[in-house]
Order: C-alpha cells, then structure tokens, then sequence
C-alpha cells in the first residue's frame, strides 16, 4: 500500500500541519554575532568558532547557543587557568588546592562536551555525518609552469 503525500492530502483536505516533517535546516553563510552576555574572551571563541562551523557548512541558527555555551565554557577555562598562574595552584596557607582548579576542570570538562556536540573531534565528525565534499580544486596549480601532459 502506497503511503499518500502530503501534495494529495492537500488536495483531499485531510493535510494536517502538525504531522509534516519539520522544514530541513540550511547552514548559514556567514557566522552571526556573538550574544551580548558573553564576555570579550567568549565572543571571541564565539567568533572563532563559528567560523570553523561556517567554512565546514555546519552552522545553522539552532547551533548558535551551542557556540554560545562553547565559547562560555572557553572563556571560562581560560580566566581559571590565567588566575592560577598568577596565584598558583594552593591557596595561601598551602594545604590544599584553589577553588580555581575546581572551576577549571569543569570548564574543561563543558567545553569538551559542547566540542563533541558541534562535531569537533573525529569521533562525532562520523556520528553526525560527513562533511560536504570539498571544491574542485587542483592541487598543481602553482606548482609547475610548464605545459601539462595531456590524459590518455
């Protein structure tokens, strides 16, 4: 039995919006700008960041807080870790570790899982599947100036 389309469910009068597929996601051209909760290091991984998914064709306008969670996380990591080198690793009397390891382990540790959400590491590149292919680019140009030897 053949299933009806949602063409001849229109025509019929029994198309119900609720039941059609959502509408696909299209990538984004360009990265949009960074959310103003972020601070100057966030909205610069923001940036960063979107890019990267930008020039991969993976951006789309839901993954923007992903980004934006991704760059907190960044910035995060990165004022824990610039506050440890500055104080160190214990706290004054020396017996036991700065609070600033804590946030800087958790940082770490939300910045690695928004990475494997967006598809950063090679694991979850497969999971999410393949990029697009690359453009036609010929690899010799610039290479040899001569004349090229015909294909036969």
């Amino acid at each position: 039995m053949r299933r009806t389309t949602p063409d001849e469910k229109s025509l019929k009068g029994s198309l119900k919006l609720s039941r059609l597929p959502p509408a696909p996601l299209r990538p984004l051209e360009e990265a949009p700008e960074p959310p103003e909760h972020l601070d100057e290091r966030g909205a610069a991984a923001y940036t960063a960041i979107a890019n990267l998914l930008v020039g991969a064709g993976r951006m789309t306008e839901s993954d923007s807080y992903a980004v934006a969670g991704a760059a907190s996380a960044w910035s995060d990591w990165r004022q824990a870790v610039d506050h440890l080198r500055e104080k160190g690793l214990l706290v004054e009397s020396g017996l036991r570790a700065s609070p600033f390891v804590g946030i800087r382990n958790e940082a770490d540790r939300r910045f690695r899982a928004w990475c494997q959400s967006l598809g950063f590491t090679p694991a979850d590149r497969d999971k999410i599947g393949a990029l697009p292919p690359p453009p036609d680019v010929d690899h010799w140009d610039g290479l040899y100036d001569g004349p090229r030897p015909e294909n036969t």
